[in-house]
């Protein structure tokens, strides 16, 4: 992992709310609170259960439920398909870190896609503890929306002279909405 310090290093950007770049920082390096970790640390679950809560999948990583996972892969394709970008690797979270934010093509458009990526790992963690922790039932098509319209919002609040799209114009098109510069 020679190229983990440069992704740690480029996920900080006064766009992305701290608390997001710090989730992202423990998820590129493997240190949030999976099934699996936890098993790592010595806390057993209950009934022995590691499985995904998102998924049938019988164990949950990092790797697993940032990108592999059948709920986070349907959220991801329907990025991929808004972005018009092709489909990315899924062999692990710092691999698709960097396919995603390489299609990026510019210094502005990575670092957009930086915090697109930013924002889709953070609602799915988020959508993973309110299925773990309250039995919500997760819906990919609303997740999606939410990445939508945050990463609208944090371009808009963060970069009011630069970028003057609508909500509407992001969702339609984003690419063309990126600017020529963000603050």
């Amino acid at each position: 992992m020679e190229t983990t310090p440069t992704a740690l290093k480029d996920i900080w950007h006064k766009c992305i709310p701290c608390k997001v770049s710090s989730f992202v920082w423990k998820a590129l390096q493997d240190r949030i609170l999976t099934r699996e970790n936890l098993l790592k640390r010595g806390t057993y679950l209950e009934n022995n259960c590691y499985s995904c809560p998102l998924c049938p999948t019988p164990f949950e990583s990092t790797d697993h439920i940032m990108i592999s996972c059948a709920y986070s892969n349907q959220v991801w394709k329907a990025i991929y398909k808004w972005l018009n970008f092709s489909h990315i690797s899924q062999s692990s979270i710092l691999d698709h870190f960097f396919e995603f934010v390489e299609k990026g093509g510019n210094k502005v458009g990575k670092a957009i896609c930086t915090m697109i990526w930013q924002c889709a790992c953070w609602k799915i963690w988020k959508i993973r503890n309110a299925k773990v922790f309250k039995d919500e039932s997760p819906n990919s098509s609303r997740t999606v929306d939410e990445i939508i319209f945050c990463t609208w919002r944090w371009l808009k609040a963060r970069n009011p002279n630069h970028f003057y799209y609508s909500s509407f114009e992001w969702m339609m098109d984003p690419v063309s909405c990126f600017p020529a510069k963000i603050a």
